[in-house]
């Protein structure tokens, strides 16, 4: 399930939103559910439940949307060392958009491979941890903003490229 577009999603509760602010730092789910007390399995379930109340599915969009509608407290922005090229910044607002791997590679006319592999690049090269911290960096560096809206169910454009 994905967002239901012109719908606004829910608000969040504060344990989702703390469940989110540790996600955005890039920590595992082992490390969210242990420093707040958790099992993952529970962890599990309110992110689910998170999808559930904002119309998304995925960590990366959920947090997204909490940036999004102000309900977490947006990155501090910086300035990038060096410069995204136009198809990293398109496959981060892809996937803060809830785009799959497959749907990155179609909307970038590349192979799945490829795209995994760049967006692995670009992960790197951002200092991101995994895809929901890339989010946070877009968000930190200006990539992503509330413009950015979370695609709907089996629908994919390619997202424009601000320059």
């Amino acid at each position: 399930m994905t967002a239901r577009p012109g719908i606004a999603p829910d608000r969040f509760t504060p344990a989702h939103l703390r469940i989110l602010a540790k996600l955005a730092t890039g920590a595992s789910s082992a490390s969210v559910a242990l420093d707040l007390d958790i099992t993952t399995g529970t962890l599990g379930t309110q992110v689910q439940a998170m999808g559930r109340r904002a119309g998304v599915s995925g960590r990366a969009p959920l947090l997204h949307t909490a940036y999004r509608t102000q309900q977490l407290r947006r990155p501090v922005r910086a300035v990038f060392d060096g410069v995204p090229e136009d198809h990293e910044l398109q496959m981060v607002q892809l996937v803060a958009s809830g785009a799959s791997v497959q749907e990155i590679a179609d909307a970038c006319r590349i192979s799945r491979d490829t795209a995994r592999f760049r967006l692995k690049r670009f992960r790197d090269r951002t200092g991101a941890k995994n895809d929901v911290h890339l989010v946070a960096q877009g968000w930190r560096y200006g990539w992503i903003d509330e413009s950015l809206e979370v695609k709907p169910a089996g629908f994919l454009s390619t997202v424009p490229v601000r320059g």
